[in-house]
């Protein structure tokens, strides 16, 4: 999965990469503009759309965003399953939504248009998603990013399981939420660097595996090759982190939370 996100990312530099003249033309007729975007010989300026998805009848869901690379944030609130923001150079970035309910099931999928072939964007906001999730429902969440940053603040939700998938980049998950139930939490990297924030008073038990550069955790004990902390094996639930890959440097972070 570490190697297809590299080629989504790798793909657009490549295409960046050999196209110098048209990106200067780009630069030129839309000088002062943050991004500017050519698909099929055509300029297009970023656009927002904002979309939303009921909650319905369901009584969990599983949720899948997939972004190639550009910003992504994603926190709760939502009215009803999913309140989302989306923020894209043209076409060819233009997010799709898909929602399919099975019983008391939900599945939630939001990925981009794949007709990124004739797509050449420059600037740093050509793509931005702000997605709000549901804070009652329980949901696994998967996410997947390219290159780019992502902030998870996921403290308000009733998270069932987190899986992450970062290419290239910067990246937050707040999990200091007041959980009163084991978390599962997965984090698989290419480079960059992954802060986790975690509640104080609830168990943690991490485990770090693969090339990655560096851990801090100065909150953290070792036991063996994994850190946990002092509410480890003393709280009503757990949560359990999984952390491999070739991630540069990862952070460890204790705050909050409930008390033991």
């Amino acid at each position: 999965m570490r190697n297809r996100l590299a080629m989504k990312a790798g793909g657009r530099a490549t295409a960046i990469a050999g196209t110098g003249a048209v990106l200067a033309a780009c630069l030129a007729v839309v000088a002062g503009m943050s991004a500017c975007n050519m698909h099929n010989g055509i300029f297009e300026e970023p656009q927002t759309k904002a979309q939303s998805v009921p909650l319905g009848d369901i009584k969990s869901a599983s949720v899948h965003l997939e972004m190639a690379a550009g910003t992504l944030n994603v926190h709760g609130g939502a009215t009803g399953l999913m309140d989302g923001n989306f923020t894209y150079s043209g076409h060819a970035w233009e997010p799709q939504v898909k929602f399919s309910g099975s019983g008391d099931n939900g599945e939630l999928d939001i990925n981009e248009s794949r007709e990124g072939n004739n797509h050449v964007t420059t600037g740093h906001s050509r793509n931005r998603w702000d997605v709000a999730l549901n804070d009652t429902v329980p949901i696994e969440l998967h996410t997947e990013l390219g290159a780019g940053n992502s902030d998870l603040s996921l403290a308000s939700l009733s998270l069932k399981s987190l899986h992450v998938e970062v290419g290239a980049g910067e990246g937050v998950i707040d999990l200091t939420g007041n959980w009163n139930h084991d978390v599962d939490v997965q984090v698989e990297g290419g480079v960059g660097k992954a802060t986790i924030k975690l509640p104080r008073g609830m168990g943690v038990r991490a485990t770090v595996e693969g090339g990655i550069g560096s851990v801090h955790a100065p909150d953290f004990r070792r036991d063996g090759d994994d850190y946990v902390n002092d509410a480890y094996g003393r709280s009503h639930a757990t949560i359990n982190v999984k952390v491999e890959g070739g991630v540069g440097t990862i952070n460890l972070e204790l705050a909050g939370g409930p008390t033991v």
